[in-house]
């Protein structure tokens, strides 16, 4: 069992998808692939288990580094709260982003110091919040990678493409980084207030 402990990204009151995901690529760097589901939203420091527990489970996850070697893990909830909070600007992260509402696709360079999974999810928000609604909250709840860079140059290109939706309770898109498709990201919605 691995204590992560967290802080609020910007003006965020929860413990933020990104952040789950990043701490745990931090940890295990050699990853290839990566499937995490968010099953609740959390105010608290969260650790990282290989044994299930229902009440407190706020995310699962599927690492996959070299041939055939997958391992799962759980995030649950530690009792502690996240502590802190640390400048976050979504809208500048979005800025250069061009969405076609026709196609329901955004794409930009990555050219930016933060990282994929931040891209990828700021950029698909951006997108569903035009293609979509802007009169609910997106939640990011699932991501797959089935590759995943080892590093982001200025001339990436990430495209994010909306492929399904069910209304705005959910809504699952395709990623291609640098025109290689590398997964999906799903965002569920909840009211806003």
């Amino acid at each position: 069992m691995k204590l992560l402990e967290f802080e609020f990204k910007g003006e965020r009151d929860y413990v933020h998808g990104t952040d789950m995901v990043n701490k745990f690529l931090n940890l295990f760097q050699n990853a290839d692939s990566l499937s995490i589901k968010i099953r609740k939203i959390t105010t608290e420091n969260l650790y990282l288990v290989k044994e299930i527990n229902d009440s407190k489970l706020v995310a699962s996850l599927v690492l996959n580094s070299g041939e055939n070697n997958s391992e799962k893990f759980y995030l649950v909830e530690s009792g502690t709260e996240a502590k802190g909070r640390y400048p976050y600007n979504e809208e500048e992260l979005v800025e250069s982003a061009q969405i076609d509402l026709d196609s329901e696709t955004v794409e930009m360079k990555t050219d930016n110091s933060y990282t994929l999974v931040e891209n990828i999810v700021a950029l698909h928000k951006k997108l569903v919040t035009k293609a979509i609604s802007s009169d609910v909250k997106w939640l990011f709840v699932e991501l797959k990678l089935n590759l995943i860079p080892k590093k982001m140059e200025k001339n990436d290109s990430l495209s994010i493409n909306i492929e399904k939706k069910l209304g705005v309770k959910l809504v699952e898109s395709g990623i291609l980084f640098n025109n290689k498709n590398i997964g999906f990201i799903r965002f569920s919605s909840i009211n806003k207030g």
